[in-house]
């Protein structure tokens, strides 16, 4: 189980304290959010394993667990900046209607 270190703990007090105004991280890993830092005073330039996001609607979640799966998919679902599939196989929680009205 990951579990942010005493580093990522001082850098959170640090901005609790006022003396830090924003992180700019180049981890994946979201141990800087697990630590408290607020999600708008970061900025995650390779992104979070733990954010997903619906392909149908554009909803977002921060999940408890690393988002990313290695769920087989066709080529046609492979990224074309990485060539791996961000599929997950998880259904978004948001009402069917709601992906219908977001077409």
């Amino acid at each position: 189980m990951l579990r942010p270190t005493y580093t990522h703990e001082a850098v959170q007090k640090l901005m609790s304290l006022g003396l830090l105004k924003h992180v700019i991280s180049q981890n994946t890993d979201g141990l800087h959010r697990l630590s408290g830092i607020p999600r708008e005073q970061m900025s995650e330039l390779h992104g979070n394993a733990f954010h997903e996001r619906c392909e149908k609607c554009g909803t977002k979640y921060e999940r408890p667990f690393p988002a990313r799966t290695h769920v087989a998919a066709g080529p046609e679902h492979l990224c074309v900046h990485c060539h791996c599939s961000h599929r997950t196989g998880r259904i978004c929680e948001r009402k069917v209607s709601a992906h219908l009205s977001a077409r």
